[in-house]
């Protein structure tokens, strides 16, 4: 276990969770809002982390907690993280008068949250961990896409914690003072807005938030905000009655005098926190806490509009009454604030248009311009209206080829009356002239032949008409077909970046390059048929028995990734390709158009409008192939995606292996070097043997127990002391057999010559008038002393007549004599059996 002491760092380029700050006494003119300068929290340190680039693993022991060092792989700075139950606590986000909130990984669900723990001084408070248990478990059952989730509650180490939803975004506190002179104020009523519904979902489950401020909203990556710390620092203030827990700068003058809470309180601090963003300034302000709140409850809040007087009177009023002292006066409900709120909102964006909120709160207003009516004319263009040029469409060209093909053929009926009519006056002049009749009949034809010209090229103008609108509409099909062509392409290459991106932020690896020369492309299977084949084919792992044996699960997984990441590049290669196809065929289909156009013949221009089509049906089955590509695409991102997961789980577990081999070679080299320094141990207590003093050897060596670590290491010096205490125990009962019931005649001073045995101490064997030392009785006389008295009945049944017996066996054998030792052993089994092992350690004679 470890305390980690925890420097309050800058901020991070991601979203924070602030914590409750307890407003005190404090005296300067540069007062700030800031949390402790440090966290003591109570955690257990890593051996390794591993490089969240490179994805390698290294050793951090020994390194402080949320310090930074460089991956000795790839250079890049990482975080030193700390093991606090369940979650690898990754780096602090911020700290609070309660505790701190890191971001973390939940190791058991895999996900990042974002983890507020508390002083160890809470947790020794059962009734507050208690209260504090129900009110988590109260905010857990709120879900509102505009609150953080909380997700689970417990304690670690006496450590009361809240594990909640983390959001990586923007905190709005940052984007007020990114912009001093106030924010948008559409902008600011949809966040406030926003913030306000997951209010009134909480206030219909009877929750106050009690601290809300713009540290205490962020947006997401979709700019949705979301209001954070629900339910904690509320009911910090229900605990620390002494003193006043929320944020000077917002909190509503009912908790500053200690008075009951309710959600027209969430309303007031809500209220500060908009009045803040829109105007660049809190609404009350001081040198200190103190100051601040004594001007909330001395002086009313500022007028909205003589800091902004740009701002409506319809925002100046919302304000103004979610600013109100006294609770009665504000709104009463979220449900008549919401709807002011949404009726400011409209009325303000009909106004200036549509507002687009970008990162950093950048505000983009998109404007739109009406149409010019018809019949505006000049007077339309000179307030400075577009105009729309749309080209003919194919309807209205049909419409006047039709025109003109029932012209033609109404004048050409025309005609054939007129030349009938002429005909017959003709006759009739031929009749009465008489011989002028053949020049007459002459000029008749001559005329006749001359309209048939006209109308021949007539004709011809018309089909030539007609062969240039038909290329001039193929053109722009052709447009059509080659922007749709662009526009899949646009949605397929993000898909292929990424595939590519995570093949080289896992592999290191760039996607293959195109081979050098290569057939035109077969047509795109379907995404089903690409997933069933890459479903059959190998792993990726060479063929062959060798290869197979060395096809390491990580092996696999990075051949698959590679393979699949070269798929979805071969997708974008054949797209890019449409896209350039496209690009020339739009081109070409452009000097068709203009060549049609330019034609002097209908051959010429219909010549033009084949080609068109030919580009035209090119282009629409490019524009057909791309769902098949888009699906292969997004089929082969999601393998490349399991796949990573696959390498980081499967890097993962091979550094823990790694790191668990280290640890057991560590530990077989430490239990060798202990069961070898124990084996040593008997030449520490050699003058205390050679004085058969047992008992004080068994003690000297069982005080070396603590310098050994290992269990190994302890049982082989306990077997050591265990010997030469089993010695000591047996020398015990042959002093007190002895004196109990002498040995007549049971001392041999050789030749045959016997005496009695008195009785005997520690210090020797008691004869007639003197004192034999035991270090003076020989093998033979001290076995005559065991085999008189070590029996069944003495000893107190078999079992302890077995040990007595082994304890002769080690006697004999730290004396020097294994053979005599042997057949004791031999005998304590005879007695025993059950003591074959306790043997085997305690008398090694191999």
């Amino acid at each position: 276990m470890l305390t980690c002491q925890l420097p309050y760092r800058q901020r991070p380029r991601v979203s924070e969770y602030s914590g409750s700050t307890r407003a005190t006494e404090t005296s300067g003119p540069d007062f700030k809002m800031e949390p402790p300068k440090d966290i003591k929290i109570l955690c257990q340190p890593v051996k390794a982390a591993t490089c969240s680039r490179c994805g390698k693993s290294f050793e951090v022991s020994g390194r402080e907690p949320f310090s930074t060092l460089p991956c000795p792989h790839c250079g890049h700075k990482e975080t030193v993280p700390a093991q606090f139950g369940q979650f690898l606590l990754l780096n602090l986000l911020s700290a609070g008068g309660m505790g701190g909130v890191y971001r973390a990984l939940d190791q058991n669900l895999g996900r990042f949250v974002a983890i507020k723990v508390m002083r160890a001084s809470f947790g020794e408070d059962a009734a507050f961990v208690e209260r504090f248990k129900q009110e988590a478990q109260a905010a857990a059952k709120l879900n509102h896409p505009n609150v953080a989730q909380i997700y689970s509650f417990g304690q670690e180490q006496g450590q009361p914690y809240i594990a909640m939803e983390y959001v990586a975004g923007q905190r709005f506190d940052r984007l007020i003072e990114a912009r001093p002179e106030g924010l948008d104020p559409v902008f600011v009523l949809r966040v406030g807005l926003e913030i306000a519904e997951g209010l009134k979902a909480a206030d219909e489950i009877g929750l106050i938030h009690g601290d809300i401020k713009p540290g205490n909203i962020l947006l997401d990556e979709k700019n949705r905000a979301k209001l954070v710390d629900f339910g904690i620092a509320s009911y910090a203030g229900k605990e620390r009655a002494e003193g006043i827990w929320g944020t000077p700068y917002y909190i509503a003058p009912e908790a500053v005098q200690k008075q009951k809470i309710d959600a027209r309180s969430d309303i007031y601090c809500l209220g500060a926190s908009l009045f803040h963003a829109l105007t660049g300034h809190p609404p009350f302000e001081g040198a200190t806490p103190a100051e601040v709140v004594a001007a909330r409850l001395q002086n009313e809040p500022p007028k909205l509009r003589a800091l902004k007087p740009d701002l409506s009177e319809k925002i100046e009023e919302i304000i103004a009454r979610m600013l109100q002292p006294h609770p009665a006066r504000r709104y009463p409900n979220y449900a008549s604030l919401t709807s002011d709120l949404k009726a400011a909102l409209e009325s303000l964006a009909a106004e200036q248009g549509r507002m687009v909120i970008g990162k950093g709160g950048k505000t983009v207003r998109l404007q739109f311009k009406k149409r010019a009516q018809a019949g505006g004319g000049a007077a339309a263009e000179a307030a400075g209206a577009e105009r729309l040029i749309v080209p003919r469409s194919a309807t209205e060209k049909l419409t006047e080829l039709t025109r003109l093909s029932e012209e033609q053929e109404a004048a050409e009926r025309a005609a054939r009356r007129a030349r009938v009519r002429r005909a017959l006056v003709l006759l009739a002049v031929l009749c009465l002239a008489g011989g002028g009749a053949a020049a007459g009949w002459w000029g008749y034809r001559r005329h006749q032949e001359q309209q048939r010209a006209v109308f021949e090229a007539r004709r011809k103008a018309l089909e030539l008409r007609q062969a240039q609108d038909k290329a001039a509409g193929l053109f722009e099909q052709v447009q059509r077909a080659a922007a749709d062509v662009r526009r899949g392409a646009a949605v397929v290459a993000p898909l292929v970046s990424r595939a590519t991106n995570i093949l080289f932020e896992v592999l290191r690896e760039a996607p293959p390059a195109p081979p050098a020369a290569e057939a035109a492309p077969p047509p795109a299977a379907t995404g089903q048929t690409a997933v069933a084949a890459a479903a059959t084919q190998t792993n990726g792992a060479p063929a062959g028995p060798a290869a197979a044996e060395e096809a390491t699960p990580l092996a696999v997984a990075a051949a698959k990734l590679r393979r699949f990441a070269g798929q979805a590049f071969e997708v974008g290669r054949q797209v890019e390709a449409a896209v350039q196809t496209a690009r020339e065929r739009e081109a070409e289909a452009a000097r068709l158009r203009d060549q049609a156009a330019r034609a002097a013949q209908a051959a010429e221009a219909e010549a033009s409008a084949n080609r068109l089509a030919a580009i035209l049906a090119e282009l629409q089955q490019a524009r057909a192939r791309q769902p098949a590509l888009l699906q292969n695409a997004k089929d082969a991102l999601e393998v490349v995606r399991l796949q990573r997961e696959e390498i980081l789980r499967l890097r993962r577990q091979q550094a823990q292996e790694e790191e668990q081999r280290q640890r057991e070679l560590q530990r077989q080299n430490l239990i060798a070097e202990e069961t070898g320094r124990a084996g040593l141990l008997p030449a520490t207590v050699e003058h205390l043997i050679r004085e058969f003093r047992f008992g004080e050897a068994a003690q000297t060596i069982r005080k070396q127990l603590p310098s050994y670590r290992t269990a190994e290491g302890r049982k082989a010096v306990q077997l050591v002391a265990e010997r030469y205490a089993m010695i000591d125990e047996l020398f015990g009962f042959l002093i007190r057999s002895l004196n109990e019931e002498p040995f007549r005649w049971g001392w041999d001073r050789g030749r045959g010559v016997f005496e009695d045995v008195l009785g005997a101490d520690k210090e020797g064997v008691l004869l007639r008038g003197r004192q034999v030392p035991w270090t003076k009785v020989g093998p033979n006389q001290f076995l005559m002393f065991v085999d008189k008295y070590v029996d069944v009945q003495r000893a107190g049944g078999a079992s302890r007549q077995g040990r007595l017996l082994l304890a002769t066996a080690a006697f004999l054998r730290e004396t020097g004599a294994p053979a005599l030792a042997r057949r004791y052993v031999e005998k304590a089994l005879a007695v025993a059996p059950h003591l074959r092992e306790e043997a085997g350690l305690l008398v090694p004679l191999d």
